[in-house]
């Protein structure tokens, strides 16, 4: 195969496939480069594990022939030196499995490359081809969405909480403790659940694909794809997430205070806390007093952080809460920090004697108020 491609159009490919490979010098860390089903395009494709992506980009061939691969990072990192504005030329050689890249019009100047067999490369085409497109969505949104949902999956790689997962058109994630639950308007026919070690290379693929993203779905695996083709994909975890339930809208107290203040305050008890002081005392603010954070210290007692509210409200069974209680103290951060309101709204309520905090924002909504993205956290009191 002998083909020429503008060297910024391949860079361009390189980044989207990329997220889907690893840093190995087996066919994990190798691209592919094969003849694309569309007139005078190449596709490049990456796999490793449970990812795969795929690309195709314009190109000049002047000889077809078989598929072929290329160490990933290597080769990566000698395109990056290219100029953007230079036509790069590769010629694979079938005989000798070794493939040359150079600039046209320096041919003196080149890199070989040795391909390994590419009849063992992990290809995704007939699980995509059996996919069905459940959603469009704007990127940005759901890069936004994917990125607040992984801070509250469990890290636990052994627990069926080690993902983020859509239901009823809800992107839910939790650890058990604290919950997020999302909901952005088009996922409503979707159920994509993807790992938690894999978001950070969803996210990575998202970010260069422009403003907007089909979801394709399959029972074993789901597929972001770009309007042009370009895709990545990945294998759907087995595990069942449990089921997390939408709380009512209705608090039985409810307190608004600084977002930025409260979110200091707790840094500063764990900055004096000992690793295993994971335990944040509550005290309500009653009759006027400012809500009470204390948090273990090294000194063998408890520090004190007071956050002033800026209004508070009860609703029906604000007599049923008790003065105070305790919440995991990084639970209740991730949710200050998530959240982007300066001024934020935290409901305490108690059910069937499981107590929680939760909070309520939206996002991305229109100059009407209407479309918008909810965003819901919740923190379970420590029993």
């Amino acid at each position: 195969m002998k083909f020429s491609v503008a060297s910024r159009d391949l860079k361009d490919a390189l980044l989207l496939v990329t997220p889907a490979m690893s840093s190995s010098t087996d066919l994990t860390g190798h691209y592919l480069f094969r003849k694309a089903k569309g007139d005078g395009r190449i596709e490049v494709l990456s796999a490793h594990g449970r990812l795969g992506a795929g690309c195709s980009f314009v190109a000049d061939i002047q000889e077809e022939g078989v598929s072929f691969t290329v160490m990933g990072p290597a080769f990566r990192e000698l395109v990056k030196l290219m100029a953007d504005d230079v036509v790069l030329e590769l010629v694979f050689d079938p005989e000798t499995k070794k493939t040359k890249l150079y600039e046209v019009g320096g041919e003196s100047d080149h890199s070989t490359f040795l391909s390994l067999n590419p009849e063992h490369f992990p290809y995704w085409d007939s699980v995509m081809g059996a996919s069905k497109k459940v959603a469009t969505v704007e990127t940005a949104r759901l890069i936004q969405a994917l990125n607040c949902a992984k801070v509250f999956a469990s890290q636990d790689e052994n627990s069926s909480m080690c993902v983020t997962e859509v239901r009823d058109g809800i992107l839910m994630a939790t650890n058990k403790m604290a919950a997020a639950m999302i909901t952005v308007p088009g996922m409503e026919e979707s159920n994509l659940r993807v790992h938690v070690k894999d978001l950070p290379s969803v996210v990575n693929f998202l970010t260069n694909v422009g403003d907007e993203i089909h979801l394709l779905e399959h029972d074993r695996c789901f597929f972001f794809q770009r309007g042009d083709g370009a895709f990545f994909g990945a294998s759907r975890f087995r595990a069942p997430f449990p089921k997390l339930g939408r709380p009512g809208d209705m608090e039985q107290e409810w307190w608004e205070f600084p977002r930025e203040r409260a979110a200091l305050a707790l840094r500063k008890l764990r900055s004096n806390s000992p690793k295993e002081g994971i335990r944040l005392k509550v005290t309500r603010p009653l009759d006027g007093d400012p809500i009470k954070l204390q948090q273990s210290n090294h000194a063998g007692g408890l520090d004190i952080q007071n956050i002033h509210t800026t209004d508070v409200g009860r609703g029906d069974g604000f007599e049923d809460l008790p003065d105070g209680f305790e919440v995991g103290s990084t639970d209740f951060l991730n949710v200050l920090e998530a959240m982007e309101s300066p001024t934020v709204r935290i409901g305490a309520n108690v059910h069937r004697k499981i107590g929680y905090l939760r909070a309520v924002e939206t996002r991305n909504a229109d100059e009407q108020g209407e479309g918008g993205d909810e965003y819901l956290f919740m923190v379970a009191w420590m029993r």
